[in-house]
C-alpha cells in the first residue's frame, strides 16, 4: 500500500493590523519574496483589506481569504459581515 500525500495548508490570519496603506505595502514587499514558490500563501484578512489587497496580488501564488464571517445572509447582528457584502 502507498502513503498518500497530505496538503498541508497555513494561512496568516491579520487580526486587526495593518490600514490599507500597510497591507498594500506588505504585498508588495512580499510579492518578490515569494514568486519562486511553488506552493500558494494564503492569508486571510480583514474584510476591509480584500479588495486592495486582492488587487495588489492579483495573478501571483498570494491567494487572500476572509479572515471571519457570519452564517447569516443578512441581519442585525453588530460587527458582523456576511459573504455577500
Amino acid at each position: 500500500m502507498t502513503e498518500s500525500k497530505k496538503a498541508v495548508i497555513i494561512i496568516g490570519n491579520w487580526k486587526m493590523y495593518k490600514t490599507i496603506e500597510e497591507s498594500v505595502d506588505f504585498i508588495n514587499k512580499l510579492l518578490p519574496e515569494v514568486k519562486e514558490e511553488t506552493s500558494k500563501i494564503y492569508l486571510a484578512v480583514p474584510f476591509t483589506l480584500i479588495k486592495p489587497v486582492s488587487d495588489e496580488a492579483k495573478d501571483s501564488n498570494i491567494v487572500i481569504g476572509a479572515q471571519n464571517m457570519n452564517d447569516a445572509d443578512e441581519g442585525a447582528f453588530t460587527g458582523e459581515i456576511a459573504a455577500s457584502m
